[in-house]
C-alpha cells in the first residue's frame, strides 16, 4: 500500500515555501509582469532559500530533496507567480539535474560562469551557482 501522507519535513518545506511565496513573490509578481522585468533579486532569494536545485544531492551543495518535496516547492511558488515557478522548474530540472549527472560539466559551468560579464551575467551566475 502506498502512503500518501507527507512527512513532517515535507510539511515544513511546503509551509516555508508558501510563506516565502506570499511574503516575497506575491507583492512583486504583478509589477514584474507588467514591466516585463526578470527579477534577479527575487531569484537570488529563492536560491538562498534552497528552492533552486532542491533535488541536487547534499554532496553537491543541494538540499537533497526527493521529487515530491520539489513538487511542493514548485506548487507553492507557482501559487503567486507562474514565471517564478518556471524559474524553479527550469533551474532544477534542466540546469542542475543535467549538471549533476555530468560533474565535469558542473565544474566547467562554474568556471565559465565566473568569467561572464555584461547585462546577462547576473542571472546566469545565480542559476549556475544555485546548483
Amino acid at each position: 500500500m502506498i502512503d500518501f501522507e507527507l512527512t513532517d519535513e515535507q510539511k515544513l518545506i511546503r509551509e516555508t515555501a508558501r510563506e516565502f511565496s506570499d511574503r516575497e513573490i506575491a507583492p512583486r509578481a504583478r509589477e514584474n509582469d507588467r514591466n516585463e522585468h526578470f527579477d534577479t533579486e527575487l531569484v537570488q532569494k529563492m536560491a538562498d532559500m534552497g528552492f533552486l536545485g532542491a533535488i541536487v544531492p547534499e554532496d553537491y551543495g543541494g538540499r537533497g530533496a526527493d521529487y515530491l518535496t520539489y513538487a511542493l516547492i514548485v506548487e507553492e511558488i507557482g501559487r503567486n507567480d507562474s514565471a517564478m515557478r518556471t524559474v524553479v522548474s527550469v533551474v532544477t530540472s534542466l540546469v542542475c539535474s543535467s549538471l549533476v549527472r555530468r560533474p565535469a560539466g558542473l565544474l566547467a559551468a562554474v568556471y565559465h560562469a565566473g568569467s561572464f560579464s555584461g547585462p546577462h551575467a547576473r542571472p546566469i551566475l545565480i542559476l549556475v551557482r544555485s546548483c
